[in-house]
């Protein structure tokens, strides 16, 4: 029994903590990353190496997409590029297996400003009180 439970762990698509769903409303407070390069799926991948979040912002404004920071304030998702979505460090838990590191590349809308940007799970500080 125990290891078909294993087995079908092993097999599920592991869950990402955030959503974005095309259209959504989203509040990227945490922070994000504005991509002006060409291929921003090249910045993602790098990017979510990098565990040191100093070290991490300091790359991605060398590769052309600078740190940005705005508190409590809404952008649409216009696009989210799946094929961008990068899931590491895979945790298992009684029924789903989920990211324990996550990146996401979205186009979002603020007015009438379209831009690509890289959401990081490294970036977010989750307040657990």
């Amino acid at each position: 029994m125990l290891l078909i439970l294993i087995a079908l762990l092993a097999q599920a698509q592991p869950v990402f903590t955030e959503d974005f769903p095309s259209g959504s409303q989203v509040d990227l407070n945490q922070g994000f990353y504005v991509c002006e390069t060409p291929n921003p799926r090249d910045t993602v991948d790098q990017l979510v190496e990098i565990l040191d979040g100093n070290v991490r912002r300091d790359r991605a404004d060398s590769l052309g997409c600078p740190f940005v920071f705005q508190p409590e304030h809404p952008h649409r998702v216009t696009v989210i590029d799946h094929t961008a979505d990068i899931c590491l460090d895979v945790r298992s838990s009684s029924y789903n297996a989920y990211c324990g590191r996550e990146a996401h590349q979205l186009t979002i809308q603020d007015g009438s400003k379209r831009e690509t940007v890289i959401w990081i799970s490294l970036d977010v500080d989750y307040d657990e009180n």
